[in-house]
């Protein structure tokens, strides 16, 4: 069995994070081994006393080179990850040898998992700050970045200590497990990575169907107003009415949708073999044609009428989110290519 090393990013003896890895552990029970890594006594990076490595270091990097791949369960900390989490993976990224960067480290290569219990956020920002870190050249971690696992912990968490996962958590995490396990024995099946016109249709006459309000958003939304397709599509993003949201999940896993992101009441992510990713996004409609969305910190978005619209595409009219909203929903963060290329598209309807 492979040997998978735990480590949580939360010091506290009574940590809810360190009891989110004991739930993963039973699940993984016959399927592999566990070990907890005790990092508590690493000293602070500090160049002074890099080399020779401080027993502390030299006993972590030996842990991590002994395992097969890593779970990393860590609290949000200020929108990012815990200090001392940061501290090991510095201490773990450092060259064994004064100006050896030849030489490959413990963390080179190796598969983890990441997941968290949190608040509002379900630890989301901390989870995608760790994947940006663990994925730099040098350290050259492979993460799972799907599925992942975020937990909002419930109201008695805080108030009594006493941390109780819901069923869709344990599925979550349980989705995970089984994704990991193929992930670490190399067993993992190529996902269908990109959506095309039929997987569009396909899901808009699915939409259709059931007659609820929805609106086209992402780069499909883009392609959309333009009235062609301009580039290839990850994933079909749809924001639709809040109150269908329990129909529309238990839809589109009939249809073989399974989860893979799970981050209600903000978003949830699924993926079909046959259609691939579909991003849905609960939207609450309100009498006078206003809505709001939930974001990731327990507050909303709130959008005006003319935030929604119409347009065509190969001859169909599709409910879609207006060429203002759109240029409004690609500020306030840091541009990727596509995100470029949709603007410039947008530029010229």
């Amino acid at each position: 069995m492979k040997k998978i090393l735990f480590i949580i990013g939360s010091l506290r003896k009574e940590s809810f994070n360190k009891k989110l890895a004991k739930e993963v552990e039973e699940m993984l029970a016959g399927r592999a081994t566990v070990e907890y890594l005790d990092y508590s006594d690493v000293p602070l990076m500090n160049q002074d006393i890099e080399f020779p490595a401080p027993e502390a270091v030299k006993r972590v990097r030996e842990k991590v080179a002994e395992a097969d791949a890593l779970w990393i369960f860590s609290p949000e900390y200020n929108y990012s990850y815990p200090g001392h989490l940061k501290n090991l993976i510095d201490w773990l990224s450092r060259p064994l040898i004064a100006g050896d960067r030849q030489t490959p480290l413990a963390i080179n290569g190796k598969k983890v998992a990441l997941s968290g219990a949190g608040g509002a956020s379900a630890t989301a920002k901390c989870r995608e700050k760790l994947a940006e870190l663990l994925t730099l050249p040098f350290i050259h971690a492979e993460v799972m970045t799907e599925p992942q696992t975020g937990i909002q912990l419930n109201m008695e968490a805080w108030t009594e200590g006493r941390m109780m996962l819901t069923e869709a958590q344990r599925s979550s995490l349980k989705r995970q497990v089984d994704a990991f396990i193929d992930y670490i024995s190399d067993l993992h099946i190529t996902k269908k990575e990109t959506t095309n016109i039929s997987d569009l249709f396909q899901v808009l006459d699915l939409l259709d169907n059931m007659k609820i309000q929805y609106w086209l958003d992402g780069g499909w939304g883009v392609d959309a107003l333009y009235g062609k397709q301009t580039r290839t599509h990850r994933d079909i993003d749809i924001d639709f009415d809040a109150q269908y949201h329990d129909e529309l999940l238990t839809l589109l896993q009939k249809k073989g949708y399974l989860i893979e992101t799970d981050c209600y009441p903000n978003r949830i992510e699924l993926h079909s073999e046959k259609l691939g990713y579909i991003d849905i996004h609960p939207f609450v409609l309100n009498s006078d044609g206003t809505s709001k969305q939930a974001d990731l910190n327990g507050g909303w978005y709130e959008f005006q009428p003319d935030f929604f619209g119409t347009a065509v595409l190969e001859g169909r009219t599709i409910p879609c989110i207006s060429l203002k909203a759109q240029k409004v929903f690609h500020t306030g963060y840091e541009l990727r290519d596509k995100d470029i290329h949709d603007l410039a598209i947008l530029e010229r309807i």
